[in-house]
C-alpha cells in the first residue's frame, strides 16, 4: 500500500513480529489480522495512522 512511512508491531514471537511490520507496507492490518495475532501500527505519509485496538501503547503527535 503507498504512503506507508512507519509500521509497529507487538506479536509473541519477535520473527513474526518483524515478518508482520515487513507486510504491513503492503497490505492492511485487518487482512494479516485473519491469519495472525497481532497488534500494530501503520503511520502513513499524510500523518494519519491505523491503529489496531488491541495496540497496547498510545500514538499521539
Amino acid at each position: 500500500m503507498r504512503g506507508v512511512v512507519a509500521t509497529w508491531v507487538v506479536a509473541d514471537e519477535a520473527a513474526v513480529a518483524d515478518g508482520l511490520a515487513t507486510a504491513l507496507f503492503f497490505t492492511e492490518g485487518r487482512r494479516l489480522a485473519r491469519e495472525f495475532d497481532f497488534a500494530y501500527v501503520r503511520m502513513h505519509a499524510d500523518g494519519h495512522a491505523e491503529v489496531s485496538r488491541n495496540f497496547p501503547g498510545e500514538v499521539f503527535t
